[in-house]
């Protein structure tokens, strides 16, 4: 029998149709994401930890800041062309295999409707941790994860993909200079900030920071279809039985 959705001690994860492309724009934001949005989360956390490592050491992210503020020749001086050779088939590759996988789980999705029998089991206790799958608010979850990435996920009971997105978060906010940048802005001291931030790391910050709020929004979206699915199909089946 196809499962739905599985609860386990470190995640909730389930299959739900998914238009392939939205993995895809993930995966074009950073490489990881699309796996990450669809439950791949080791996978998904391989793909964003080999994103960081070889942009970082490619100096890609300081290569497009430059070309961007019109610094063509100290991009192409900063590039390091032996890592920067490797990125474009990873960084395809993530595209390909997102949506590849995407419409994977659709087919299996489609199966698992068509079950006459499926599973609904909305509980899971250990001695570590107690996850239920309960409708909880989308807002919530959004506005938690403006606070900080990984929060969102974390309120989701997704405790996996809570941990990179907060992990690599703190590294790219300290890295990149941004917390203390933050810091001396609500200070008023803003001749300070430019010197501190490191655009290699920066330019990491917007990807990470809006996937947490998007992603966060659309599973408990998707997490209280499923509880209103298993409150419609076992009212059906009530009622079929109540007929007999």
């Amino acid at each position: 029998m196809i499962q739905r959705f599985r609860i386990q001690p470190s995640s909730v994860n389930y299959i739900a149709r998914r238009s392939p492309w939205i993995p895809v724009w993930w995966s074009v934001a950073l490489p990881g994401f699309g796996h990450m949005y669809m439950g791949e989360h080791l996978k998904g956390l391989i793909l964003m930890s080999w994103e960081i490592l070889v942009n970082h050491q490619a100096h890609l992210n300081e290569g497009i800041y430059y070309t961007l503020v019109g610094q063509a020749d100290v991009a192409k001086s900063v590039l390091n062309y032996d890592w920067l050779l490797i990125y474009p088939v990873f960084y395809v590759f993530s595209m390909f295999d997102s949506y590849r996988k995407c419409v994977e789980l659709n087919g299996v999705a489609s199966l698992e409707r068509l079950q006459p029998r499926r599973s609904f089991e909305r509980f899971s206790m250990t001695s570590m941790t107690v996850i239920t799958l309960a409708r909880r608010s989308p807002t919530m979850a959004a506005l938690w994860s403006v606070l900080m990435p990984g929060f969102g996920q974390l309120y989701n009971d997704r405790a996996l993909q809570a941990l990179a997105l907060m992990g690599w978060y703190l590294a790219v906010a300290f890295k990149s200079g941004l917390a203390l940048g933050a810091y001396h802005t609500l200070r008023g001291e803003f001749h300070l900030v430019l010197p501190l931030l490191n655009y290699q790391w920066l330019l990491f910050w917007p990807s990470i920071y809006i996937f947490g709020i998007a992603d966060a929004y659309a599973d408990t979206v998707e997490q209280n279809t499923i509880v209103d699915d298993a409150f419609r199909w076992r009212m059906r089946k009530y009622l079929r039985n109540g007929r007999k």
